[in-house]
């Protein structure tokens, strides 16, 4: 049997039986997979992605935690279409969100939220927030 069909087989019966990954389990079966995928990049834009949804981003100004979401989601050069699928939300949620985050942090369109949300994210991989300390 060949890695592909052991793989799919393993994953037929993790469906059959309603088997679920965890957020960092999901992250390490899609590094492995990026190992010997064809498209790399749609794998680490899914890790990130993963990651984003993981960890507890800090508002932008006021937004909600799911505007801050699809805030950083747009950041990282996804689509309304895209951030749909992944959030299990309709595309004219989606929409309605953007148009709350372009109120909320007083901008103009689309261009600029994208312009900030890029901005911002890559800000944050540059310089991470600092952890809090427990002492």
């Amino acid at each position: 049997m060949n890695i592909y069909t052991k793989l799919t087989t393993l994953l037929e019966e993790a469906k059959e039986h309603s088997f679920q990954l965890n957020t960092s389990e999901t992250i390490t079966v899609l590094d492995a997979l990026k190992h010997i995928s064809e498209n790399k990049k749609i794998l680490d834009k899914a890790i990130y992605h993963a990651l984003v949804l993981k960890q507890q981003s800090p508002k932008v100004k006021n937004l909600t935690r799911r505007e801050t979401q699809i805030f950083n989601l747009v950041g990282n050069g996804f689509r309304s279409k895209e951030i749909a699928l992944m959030l299990s939300i309709s595309q004219a949620t989606v929409c309605t969100h953007r148009k709350n985050i372009i109120k909320k942090l007083n901008i103009t369109g689309s261009r600029q939220l994208q312009s900030l949300a890029y901005k911002y994210t890559e800000n944050k991989a540059i310089n991470p927030l600092p952890t809090k300390n427990t002492q």
